[in-house]
Parts: C-alpha cells; sequence; structure tokens
C-alpha cells in the first residue's frame, strides 16, 4: 500500500498538472536508466540555501531536481517535475528539467527518518533524515563555505558540506555532541561513496543536553611547561579537563586537573607539563548531575630551543625591501638544502612527497639508512616517482591508491622529530622534482621545533596507519578518512605559528580567518585559485580603499578559475606568463605594519575546492616579521616583473601604484580616455597635500614616475584628477 504522502501529492498532481506526462512514484524513477525522461512528484525538503537545487520526497523515495526552474520553489511545496535522469557525480538528478508545476504548501509535510550513522548511504540518497549524538571532529570552531566537515555517532565517521552563501557559514560548529538533521546526497567522482549530509539552517542542529560548551575551547598563553584553556558554558559549572601525552590520544583520562568553581566563563590553566609536548585533552563542565563535554583535542607546549625558521626561494628576490635580513635566492641550492637537512637525520626519517625524480635527493636518503636512521615514506600512487625505484628495497614506501584529485599531496619532510634540539620540519610548495627544485617557482620553509615536527608525525601516523617502522594498510587513512587530531597553535621561537591538514582541519576556513586579520595589504602567489569563498574574501578586503590587494596566478584557465572574477571586481592581479610555471600556494598579511600581525600562509595546498575536500595537504600559518619579509621579498620582485611585462599590461585597469610600499619613486598605472592636462596629489593622512603637480596625459595607457625621497615613512592617499573624475590609490612610503 502506497503511503499517504504518496496518495495525496498523487491527487494533487491529478487535478493540478493535466499537461504533464504520468507520474510514477519515486523508487521507480530511481530504477530507470540515465537519459530516460520521468515526471515525479513530491514535497520539497530544502529552499535556496543549497542552491538552484531542490530535493523532494514521496512516499516511496527522493530525488533532486536542478535548474532555475526551481527558483521560488520553497520548502514544504509540494511539486510535479517533467525531467532528464542524470548522474552528477554520483547523485541521481533531473537536470535539465523540462517541466514544473508547484502545487503550494503540501497538505502532509515530510518528517525527517531517524537514521543510524550506516544509513548515510545509497538507500537514504535525497532523504531528510535525523541522527543522534554526533560529535564534529573541528567542534569550537565556524563553519567556513564549500568546506566539509566530518562528525561521527556512535563510532561511525561521516561527512557534512556546507557550500558558499549557506545559513551555518561563520556559525560555531558544535562543540560536544549533538542531534542533526538533514538531507543525504552524494559527491563523488568514481561513482562510489562520497554520501555527505546536507544541512538546511543553523536548526537543523539541537542540542539535547542539559548543559552545553557554547563557545570555541581557546588556548593561549603557551609556555614551555603548559598553556591555558578558555571556553564558556550556557549555564554555572565547575572547570575540569582530562589530558594525555600518548601520541595516539589514547588512555585520555590518564590525568586529571580541574576546579569546582561554578561559572560559565571557565579558565584552567596547565602549568607542571613537559616543554615541546603534544597533549590530547578533553574540557568538561559539570552542572549538578548534567556535564558538558567537549570532542578530544590536541594542544601543545613550546620548545625550550631558539625555534629557527628559515624561508627559501628559487627564484628572484628584491634586497631593497630586506627588513632586516636580506632574501638569498639560493636558484639550484633549494635541492642541496633538502640534502643537507636529510643529512642531518639521526634517528627518523619521515616523508610525505607528491612525486620524487630526483636521484640525488633519493642518494641521500639511501644515505640516511646507511647511516641506522630508521625511514618511512608515503607518496602518491597515481605518480610515476622515477626515483623511488632507486632506494634501497628495505625502505618502507605507502602508496596512496584511492585519490580522485591530486591524492597525497604533501611535500614535507620530518627530521628527528623527537630530538630536543635537533628536529626539522621541511614543508612549503616544493614537490622533489627536477622541474620543482630547478624550474618553477617555489618556496621551501623549514622550521626547528619538536613540538611541530611531533604533530606532523601525528599526522603522518593516521596516513601510516600505525606509529612504527611498518605502514598498516589496514589502518592507514587519507583524505576524508583522516581526524583533526593535531594541535592548531604553536608558539616557535616566540612567534605563533597555526598547523593545518587537510581535508580533515578546515583549511580554507583557516586561510579565511588569516586574511580576515588584514589591516594595511595582501599579497599572494599562488598557482590556481578556484575556491569561491577565498576569491570573496579577496574581493572584499580589496573593497576596502585602506587595504592594497595584489597578487599573480599561474592557471588562470583552470576550470573554475575566480581569475576573472577578480579582474572585474577591481582586485590587482596579473597571470604569471613566463614558460616556467609558478607553483606557490602563499598569501602575505600586512608585510609593512609591524603594528598589525605581520603573517605568511604558505604550504602544500592550492586554493581550490579538491584541496579542501580530497587532498592531503598541510598548511602553515606564521606570525613572524622577518619571514613574512622574506616572502615579501620573493613577491614584488616577481610581481614588479610581470607588471612591467607586455603580456598583462592589459590586464590592469584602473589606478595601481607600484611598488607599494615603496621608497624614493613610485610609479602609476592608469587608463586615459583622451589626452588631456590632469592633476596629481599625494596627500597624507591628516589630509596636507604633500605633492602636487599638474601634467599631460594621452589617450590610452599611461605610466609616470613621481619622485617621493622626501616623504616621510608613512600611508599617503594618491589622487587622480582627470576626465574620470577622481582616483584615489593608497600609498605606502618607507624608509
Amino acid at each position: 500500500m502506497k503511503n499517504i504522502y504518496s496518495i495525496l501529492i498523487l491527487l494533487v498532481s491529478i487535478c493540478g498538472s493535466p499537461a504533464l506526462a504520468q507520474v510514477i512514484d519515486i523508487d521507480v524513477a530511481r530504477g530507470m536508466e540515465i537519459d530516460d525522461d520521468v515526471t515525479v512528484t513530491g514535497v520539497v525538503t530544502n529552499g535556496d540555501e543549497l542552491g538552484i537545487i531542490r530535493y523532494f520526497q514521496d512516499g516511496t523515495g527522493g530525488l533532486a531536481a536542478y535548474g532555475g526552474e526551481v527558483e521560488g520553489v520553497a520548502l514544504g511545496d509540494s511539486i510535479t517535475v517533467q525531467g532528464v535522469l542524470k548522474d552528477y557525480n554520483g547523485l541521481l538528478e533531473l537536470d535539465p528539467i523540462l517541466q514544473l508545476e508547484n502545487h503550494g504548501p503540501a497538505v502532509v509535510q515530510i518528517q525527517p527518518e531517524e537514521i543510524a550513522p550506516t544509513d548515510i548511504s545509497e538507500s537514504y540518497e535525497a532523504i531528510l533524515v535525523a541522527l543522534e549524538t554526533c560529535v564534529f571532529a573541528d567542534g569550537g570552531g565556524t563553519f567556513a563555505g564549500g568546506t566539509t566537515y566530518n562528525f561521527t555517532s556512535n563510532g561511525i565517521q561521516n561527512t557534512m558540506f556546507v557550500r558558499n552563501g549557506h545559513p551555518l557559514v561563520g556559525e560555531l560548529i558544535p562543540v560536544g555532541s549533538v542531534d542533526l538533521t538533514g538531507i543525504v546526497s552524494q559527491f563523488t567522482f568514481t561513482g562510489f561513496g562520497g554520501y555527505q549530509l546536507l544541512l538546511r539552517t543553523p536548526e537543523d542542529i539541537s542540542s539535547p543536553n542539559p548543559i552545553n560548551i557554547i563557545s570555541s575551547i581557546d588556548i593561549s598563553d603557551i609556555t614551555s611547561s603548559g598553556f591555558t584553556l578558555n571556553w564558556i558554558t550556557d549555564l554555572p559549572a565547575s572547570t575540569e579537563a582530562f589530558y594525555t601525552a600518548d601520541i595516539d590520544g589514547n588512555n585520555i583520562e590518564a590525568n586529571f586537573i580541574g576546579e569546582n568553581n561554578e561559572t560559565t566563563s571557565h579558565s584552567l590553566t596547565f602549568s607542571n607539563l613537559d616543554e615541546g609536548e603534544v597533549y590530547f585533552l578533553r574540557a568538561f563542565s559539570v552542572n549538578q548531575e548534567d556535564t558538558a563535554l567537549s570532542n578530544v583535542f590536541a594542544a601543545a607546549t613550546a620548545s625550550n630551543t631558539d625555534g629557527e625558521i628559515l624561508a627559501y626561494f628559487n627564484g628572484g628576490v628584491d634586497n631593497s625591501f630586506a627588513e632586516p635580513e636580506e632574501n638569498i635566492a639560493i636558484s639550484t641550492n633549494v635541492r642541496d638544502t633538502i640534502v643537507a637537512y636529510i643529512d642531518r637525520a639521526q634517528s627518523s626519517l619521515d616523508i610525505a612527497a607528491y612525486n620524487i625524480n630526483n636521484q640525488v635527493v633519493a642518494t641521500a636518503i639511501n644515505d640516511a639508512l646507511d647511516r641506522g636512521v630508521t625511514i618511512r615514506y608515503i607518496a602518491e600512487g597515481d605518480n610515476t616517482n622515477v626515483s623511488l625505484s632507486s632506494l634501497d628495497s628495505s625502505i618502507p614506501v605507502l602508496f596512496r591508491e584511492n585519490a580522485t584529485g591530486s591524492g597525497m599531496h604533501n611535500k614535507f619532510i620530518l627530521v628527528d622529530y623527537d630530538s630536543d634540539q635537533e628536529s626539522y620540519v621541511l614543508t612549503g610548495s616544493t614537490n622533489l622534482t627536477n622541474n620543482n627544485l630547478f624550474t618553477d617557482l617555489n618556496n621551501l620553509i623549514i622550521l626547528q621545533d619538536r613540538a611541530l615536527a611531533k604533530s606532523f608525525t601525528i599526522e603522518f601516523n593516521e596516513m601510516w596507519g600505525s606509529s612504527g617502522s611498518e605502514p598498516n594498510e589496514l589502518e592507514s587513512k587519507f583524505g576524508a578518512d583522516k581526524i583533526n587530531n593535531t594541535p592548531r597553535q604553536f608558539t616557535i621561537g616566540g612567534n605563533k605559528v597555526e598547523l593545518y591538514f587537510s581535508p580533515s582541519d578546515g583549511t580554507t576556513n583557516g586561510i579565511i580567518d588569516a586574511l580576515e586579520t588584514t589591516d594595511v595589504s595582501i599579497d599572494f602567489s599562488l598557482l590556481l585559485l578556484t575556491q569561491d569563498a577565498l576569491a570573496d574574501k579577496l574581493i572584499e578586503k580589496s573593497d576596502d580603499f585602506f587595504i592594497d590587494v595584489r597578487g599573480m596566478i599561474n592557471d588562470v584557465n583552470y576550470t573554475g578559475s575566480d581569475f576573472q572574477e577578480l579582474l572585474d571586481a577591481g582586485v590587482f592581479v596579473v597571470e604569471h606568463t613566463p614558460e616556467y610555471s609558478l607553483h606557490h600556494k602563499y598569501a602575505i598579511v600586512d608585510h609593512a605594519d609591524l603594528q598589525s600581525d605581520p603573517l605568511v600562509i604558505t604550504g602544500s595546498h592550492n586554493w581550490s575546492a579538491s584541496a579542501e575536500t580530497v587532498n592531503d595537504e598541510n598548511t602553515l600559518v606564521v606570525h613572524d616579521p622577518a619571514i613574512v619579509n622574506q616572502f615579501f621579498q620573493e613577491f614584488i620582485y616577481e610581481f614588479n616583473q610581470l607588471v612591467l611585462s607586455t603580456e598583462n599590461r592589459d590586464l590592469v585597469n584602473g589606478l595601481k601604484v607600484f611598488p607599494n610600499p615603496a621608497r624614493d619613486y613610485a610609479e602609476l598605472l592608469f587608463n586615459s580616455t583622451q589626452s588631456q592636462t590632469a592633476r596629481l596629489s599625494v596627500i597624507d593622512m591628516q589630509g596636507k597635500v604633500v605633492l602636487q603637480e599638474n601634467f599631460s596625459t594621452y589617450a590610452g595607457e599611461n605610466r609616470m614616475k613621481i619622485n617621493i625621497s622626501a616623504l616621510h615613512r608613512g600611508v599617503y592617499i594618491v589622487s587622480l584628477s582627470g576626465d574620470w573624475g577622481n582616483v584615489n590609490k593608497r600609498l605606502v612610503v618607507v624608509d
């Protein structure tokens, strides 16, 4: 017998849509062939928060309809749809929609079906469901658009996806156990797996608990012997935590610290911990018989070392902007630097490398084995990895074989991770290939810090499947199977450093948070940019008159590239046109403003959806003014080369000022509709005109050089007046 939903919907369909073909049950439609023309009726379970797609159900199953025809269709409406069955990355949908009739609010609304976490599968695709006792791995952060989030329910891990512009963007990711309501969907390039839950509004997250943690677990005051945890609860309660130093996060209740202080604002200081160590913690607050319990998370104490951080580049640099140290473009010596650090290894060497075809590096790895060093190697299975065949056969190598994007895209090397004074992390954008080492523009960043090295080791062990010398393929986890189990924040050499691994740690959200701190400038150098949320943030910052945003992108024609969107929004962005590739994935924030928080974002993570949701990646956010300046010296050299090139002149519109910051001289680039007399004014922040002159322009592109050597260090406004009106641009003058 048909469900009452199906009967009522069918009656509406018969009475209200005589022009449509015969209506069939959704489960019958789901059993038909791709490209078949079908007509079905159902009740809609989402609105425009998921974009131009509507999921709908009858009493037999669920289906999706995609296209502009669904705009205006509201949650709870009864619709009859005629369309063509299509498989879109695993999701069965109607696209194109041939006809759609909206019958208005349905008599009987769809209620979510309570399911077990193992039921998020094909049998529930396009169905509104409810799951209990769900715990997010990223609890305490905030939701970002275009991002997947892992959660567990009864020990089973599943994935939730938040699209750009979704109502959840910016909301707190729940800390502790919650109940979820959402639609089961699928996104996979292989046709297998990829099932995910789509929530519709913040109300789809509910807590059954009498007391809840309603903030992130903030970690502050990191020292070599401890740190402080801070959180907020919705009711007065105690302030307590369990913790362990077990590198695998086991036995979380091994140690306890706490206060029975009955407060909603909690602060718990650890003061007798080991230096340079990673700890796993679970914070909780007790109110009478009820407990608010956080998920397990990691934190690290500072190491008692100098915490040396070094940055290297194989391209050109402009030392005139060095503050305080000149950057050295080491060119082909990037390879030799990597080899030199491999040669330092005395006990352990862990390598996660996307590709390798350099024999000198392979020889250095073999030499380390001869010294008695324990070596482990993880590689991407779809690459040639030519030089792996040159490694000693006793060196274990684990391949990621299930990649649908770039897969195991990391480029990091860990040297003696457990050494107090000689533990090193080598990372950045550089693959161990001849092109990346010698030709393509890349960066290598080296950090000496035991806590950071141990955190990278936790990530390595998760992919390796064990903490031992041999991999355990049954326990090995890559991509979306990984969890967020490493510390986020470190103090290295007195400077804050943040660490993100993809796709488990919400890296895109971390990059957005870093960009959000901008007060003065953003300079970016990217292989590609297809992650809309990041492009939107660059555009938002560029719209602020007092912030300069500029950058260069290599693959501007890559599918889904946001290059043109940046241009159309007035962002000063240029295409990298030389034959060699710009392979960087970095952005610099406020390099010239020490009163702000200068930082650089770098690592293996391209600014793309696949890097966020599929690939194994690592990203560092380094709050060290000296390292930020090192990156800026490379950026300004390469950027000015591109701006001056003929190929990029037609990409520059409006008024551009470069270099910026500048000393002694600055150049202006602008377009004039005709030959005319225009006026240049330079105005300080008190509104005083400090430089002014009239000059002649000609129709088309104009360039002029201005002498600013008499100006004091500071921020100025450059104003051009002509037939275009007044065009203004901020200029930073340095000594």
